[in-house]
């Protein structure tokens, strides 16, 4: 069965600490394939106090065998990270995220997609710096998942 892409957010927001409280109650239906930063990840479930299932790390939706698993984007935490601010950075690795699960979706590896909230005016920045936006729509693709 292919999994749901869920999107971590941007790393400096609420997206990871919504998802860290949902993956510590969650009893998927069919398999979820988290996208983003680990590291975020981590830290949102150490902030919000609640303990981490186990996560199968997979390079592609393929080779997720465990209903709940991630794609880590590869970005290490900036060594200016500060939680609850505004960072190119992390803008970024949400972009990345979102890239990489709409790519998964369009490419018929992903049943569907979800974000967590994103900051954005960081996301509009690092696509605007990519000379790329042309809206949410328009940028994730007009196919549907």
């Amino acid at each position: 069965m292919k999994p749901v892409a869920i999107t971590l957010g941007d790393p400096a927001g609420i997206g990871p600490e919504v998802a860290a409280k949902v993956l510590a109650a969650a009893q998927p239906q069919r398999p979820w394939l988290l996208v983003g930063s680990r590291w975020a990840l981590v830290d949102a479930a150490e902030r919000a106090q609640v303990t981490l299932p186990v996560l199968q790390s997979v390079s592609a939706p393929q080779e997720q065998t465990q209903p709940l698993a991630i794609y880590d984007v590869g970005a290490p935490r900036p060594d200016d990270f500060v939680y609850g601010t505004v960072q190119a950075a992390c803008g970024k690795i949400a972009v990345q995220a979102v890239e990489w699960a709409a790519r998964a979706c369009l490419a018929d590896e992903a049943a569907a997609m979800v974000t967590c909230p994103l900051i954005r005016q960081v996301t509009w920045m690092i696509l605007a710096i990519r000379k790329s936006w042309p809206g949410w729509r328009v940028w994730i693709g007009p196919q549907p998942c």
